[in-house]
């Protein structure tokens, strides 16, 4: 069988790098945990065979260095191993949404210029190359474009396709040298120990999953896998990541609230093993701090709050949280990591402007459009605090003209969360023919607080009188609606608001 050393070496200078990490693991300790799935157990010498075995067999099917993969496989050990065959065979990888049909994630491939899918399913009717305990590959007809190897950041590692919620879903590529400058910067800012045991929550196609699977490579770290349906009950979350003895949880906002809101389902705290709770991928608010900061910080554990579009490879900027933050109106999204620069443009007159990223890790064009020039515009609106850190206010999207009035919603989201019991809040327009254009604002309320809509319309009455939602609705955070990537789905609310 073909070495690790000797598949880098024919693959590129690279690659190489992804050699020596698992080398670097398999000399220091090869019977450490690797990736641990239910039961299964898997050394790192057992991942680095069967690593090995996988990139052999994905070299077999014509899906090699310098072509782009599809993959179509829930988030398990199997997908792991798919993840660094690719690393190690120089094949940039794209998940494919798996809530979609087959057809539909069959035609996302091709569209995407990818030259094979992998899949757990039968996809296609005809018979594809086997991949041992994952499934099969196909190769894709039509237009199959090989990834532009050109510019100082290449070859492409990944991409992630954006969910469009601004337009036309869009492919980002991740190159080598943003996705290493990202592990080299994170690595040195957020100081995570190695040999720790790791959470894995998130499926592939939300970058987040990018920092828990390479980023516990890196650190040489354990990999806990959160099936779906454990990760469905918050109950049985918790438990697992304490038998695992979980010390880095990477989670978003919505999850962590979602997992530790219920003191009944909550177990011993002297059953927790957690030194590090990163957030990313929604605001972070201190409502959801709340109910266990005063746990976490007295047993030492590190609450970390991250931010980072997909464009900025995951996340670009980190800010530790401390006593002082849950005091103040809102949490900071802190300053860039090594290599990346934050700065606001078209700031207002109380300094909120829109952030623009710069550096090291920012991407360089979407897939098919003209590189990019001048940094990227994030569309999110921040400030400046007065330790020189930046706060996120909200999404910038424009304003809105309600009966002749302008009208900034995140400025009607901004002061719904300032009040007390408020932990979230999403305001937007609707429009119905006898009534015209109105806004109307979901909030979630802090567990075991009292909160009525008439409280809320009391609350707002001193905004001006075109800032004032018509319509509210109140959910407590179970009532929440959450997407696959533990967002707020902002879709299915409004759907919950029109319901009611």
């Amino acid at each position: 069988m073909e070495t690790r050393h000797a598949m880098a070496m024919r693959a590129g200078p690279e690659r190489l790098l992804w050699a020596d990490v698992l080398d670097k693991a398999l000399k220091e300790c090869p019977e450490a945990p690797a990736v641990v799935q239910g039961h299964d157990v898997r050394s790192y010498r057992q991942l680095g065979v069967a690593v090995a075995t996988v990139a052999a067999q994905l070299r077999a099917s014509g899906v090699g260095a310098g072509l782009r993969l599809a993959i179509d496989l829930p988030r398990s050990a199997a997908l792991y191993e798919m993840m660094l065959a690719c690393l190690l065979e120089g094949v940039s990888f794209m998940a494919l949404p798996r809530s979609l049909g087959r057809l539909e994630r069959v035609s996302i491939a091709q569209r995407s210029g990818c030259a094979g899918i992998v899949s757990n399913e039968a996809l296609l009717p005809e018979a594809g190359q086997a991949i041992d305990g994952i499934g099969h590959v196909w190769r894709l007809s039509g237009d199959v474009r090989a990834p532009s190897n050109e510019g100082p950041s290449a070859p492409e590692i990944y991409c992630v396709r954006t969910s469009g919620t601004t337009g036309e879903p869009k492919v980002v590529p991740i190159r080598s040298g943003q996705l290493t400058s990202f592990l080299e910067s994170s690595h040195i800012a957020l100081g995570v120990p190695e040999w720790a045991t790791w959470s894995w929550m998130h499926d592939l196609s939300f970058d987040f999953s990018v920092w828990e699977t390479l980023g516990c490579l890196v650190h040489r770290g354990c990999l806990v896998v959160v099936d779906e349906d454990i990760k469905r009950n918050p109950a049985e979350t918790l438990r697992l990541l304490v038998e695992a003895e979980v010390n880095v949880l990477s989670v978003t906002p919505s999850e962590f609230r979602y997992i530790f809101s219920y003191d009944d389902r909550r177990p011993s705290p002297d059953g927790w093993r957690l030194t590090d709770v990163i957030f990313c991928g929604e605001e972070l608010t201190v409502g959801t701090l709340l109910p266990v900061f005063d746990e976490l910080n007295r047993r030492g554990v590190r609450v970390i709050n991250t931010y980072g579009p997909s464009e900025a490879t995951v996340f670009c900027s980190f800010h530790r949280v401390t006593d002082s933050d849950l005091d103040g109106e809102g949490i900071p999204i802190g300053r860039g990591l090594p290599g990346t620069e934050l700065e606001l443009m078209s700031a207002d007159d109380t300094g909120v402007g829109e952030l623009v990223l710069r550096g090291l890790q920012v991407f360089e064009g979407y897939d098919g459009n003209e590189p990019l020039v001048g940094g990227y515009s994030t569309g999110d609106m921040c400030r400046i605090d007065d330790r020189g850190e930046f706060v996120y206010v909200g999404r910038s999207g424009g304003y809105q003209k309600i009966n002749g009035f302008r009208v900034e919603l995140y400025e009607i989201e901004q002061h719904l969360r300032s009040l007390p019991g408020v932990d979230e809040a999403v305001v937007w327009v609707e429009n119905l023919e006898e009534q015209g254009d109105f806004l109307v604002a979901a909030v979630r309320a802090r567990p075991a607080v009292g909160l009525s809509t008439r409280d809320l319309r009391l609350a707002c009455s001193g905004l001006p009188h075109y800032m004032r939602p018509a319509r509210y609705l109140v959910l407590q955070s179970m009532e929440w609606p959450v997407n696959d990537r533990g967002k707020t789905d902002r879709m299915l609310l409004r759907r919950k608001t029109r319901d009611q």
